[in-house]
């Protein structure tokens, strides 16, 4: 027995060493798996002769009020100098906590390599298990772990390693999301949100999604900047170039009786719905914008969706188009035998394909429009696709220009309560630099639900609503 005691600190020491390393590379993946491995064990003792909760299950904290501090404390809890937290294992049937948001606690030797260290103070393995060491139960709290308080004051010392919703229960990604950015604002670190779906007999999941982030949103701009300056002119495997470059973006409006990732009736009549092709070579510095306006940006077509989108034709400029179909605004370039600058310039505006010499030359053109026409960025028309599908169809963004983006919070607002998935919001800014273009910022992003912030601005005048 002595001999086993001089070989556990060995033992902690090489556990700590190991997982202090590894959380400085943690991603929100790894964490989901570390959570669900934890989760799965159930040993009677860790390590040599130490609780259960050392190496096995998952401690799970939900705040005392709704909507209230992620790591508030209770009168009670601060008087009695102990903390409850959940205690969640495959071998514990547990189907709800008492909300359903909150975060996870690393595990205390994950924790101490992290320099959070905290104490468990009360906590017994589920009936049933022996072998384990003496331990005390939390006094009426089966189930539970009683740890010395943190200081909610200080969060980033907080032994926190994800914030979590209970999708089976009615959890909020808006409350994770709001709970992920007030995590920021005071650590300037993200804790990541996972899913987590209660099941009986050791079925729970805690799951993560990149698209649940709020910090998702930088890696949206970078991805849109890099398209944006990526002018090639077909893509490797040969398509056109609106394929795998370039920005398809659409100013859309915002209302209460419309949802602006449908196609409008406007387009349904006249069979397509009008889009830009924005690119460092394509020369389009401003959209056709209103104030408290918003617009949707799609991904690139080469990304699978199970709805792809489809363009029918390009015109280098707004071409007013309209009932019966607006890819049949103008003559055909092939027609009017308009197949380089030269002829483009000798014969004027046309209609071009999609294909990837013609679709190109609508970009090469453009340097040669008028330099007075009121309208001046070009018109890619896309194929209807049906209503109500938000999560069929590449949606990548929603977007305002300046500071205007009032019209926008509310479209993602409304995405968020229609589907409840985030879609981030990015300012566009089409005079600005390569690389800066389109960017992020998690203050800008709105995703309550209810109380003041959700309140709808002032509705646009319906002229002004894109057809």
């Amino acid at each position: 027995m002595q001999r086993a005691f001089r070989v556990f600190p060995y033992l902690l020491a090489v556990w700590l060493l190991v997982h202090a390393f590894a959380a400085w590379a943690l991603s929100g993946s790894d964490v989901a798996y570390l959570v669900n491995q934890r989760y799965q064990k159930t040993p009677a003792k860790c390590f040599v002769n130490s609780a259960v909760q050392e190496c096995s299950g998952v401690l799970m904290r939900v705040p005392p009020t709704v909507d209230g501090d992620l790591f508030a404390l209770t009168p009670a809890e601060t008087a009695s100098g102990s903390a409850r937290v959940d205690y969640v294992r495959r071998d514990i049937e547990t189907s709800r906590l008492g909300y359903s948001a909150g975060f996870i606690l690393e595990d205390r030797p994950t924790a101490a390599g992290n320099g959070r260290p905290y104490d468990l103070l009360c906590g017994c393995p589920p009936p049933g298990s022996v072998g384990g060491p003496p331990c005390n139960d939390c006094p009426g709290q089966p189930n539970t772990v009683g740890i010395i308080p943190w200081n909610p004051a200080t969060p980033g010392n907080v032994a926190a390693q994800a914030i979590f919703y209970d999708v089976g229960n009615g959890g909020q990604l808006s409350t994770a999301l709001a709970y992920q950015r007030t995590y920021f604002n005071r650590t300037r670190q993200w804790l990541p949100i996972l899913r987590v779906v209660f099941g009986p007999q050791g079925a729970t999941v805690f799951g993560y999604d990149e698209r649940d982030q709020l910090d998702y949103g930088y890696t949206t701009v970078s991805n849109l900047n890099a398209r944006y300056a990526d002018t090639r002119r077909v893509c490797p495997d040969g398509r056109s170039a609106y394929f795998c470059s370039g920005v398809i973006i659409r100013v859309t409006g915002w209302g209460q009786t419309f949802k602006s990732w449908n196609p409008s009736p406007g387009s349904v009549a006249a069979q397509g719905v009008p889009f830009s092709y924005v690119r460092a070579d394509a020369r389009v510095d401003r959209l056709y914008w209103h104030a408290n306006d918003a617009g949707i940006i799609m991904n690139e077509f080469a990304v699978p969706v199970q709805r792809p989108m489809v363009m029918r034709c390009i015109y280098a400029q707004d071409a007013g188009t309209s009932v019966p179909d607006r890819c049949a605004r103008l003559q055909s370039c092939v027609a009017a035998g308009v197949n380089s600058v030269a002829t483009f310039r000798a014969r004027g505006l046309c209609r071009f394909g999609v294909d990837p010499e013609a679709f190109q030359l609508s970009i090469d053109v453009r340097p040669y429009l008028s330099p007075n026409y009121p309208y001046p960025w070009n018109e890619a028309i896309l194929a209807l696709w049906p209503q109500d599908v938000p999560l069929q169809i590449g949606i990548e963004a929603f977007f305002f220009i300046d500071n205007d983006m009032g019209g926008a919070q509310f479209v993602q607002r409304d995405y968020m309560t229609t589907t409840g998935r985030f879609m981030p919001i990015v300012r566009v800014n089409l005079t600005a630099g390569v690389g800066n273009v389109f960017q992020y910022d998690p203050a800008w992003q709105s995703f309550a639900l209810a109380g003041p912030r959700a309140l709808s601005p002032v509705p646009m005048d319906p002229t002004d609503i894109p057809q």
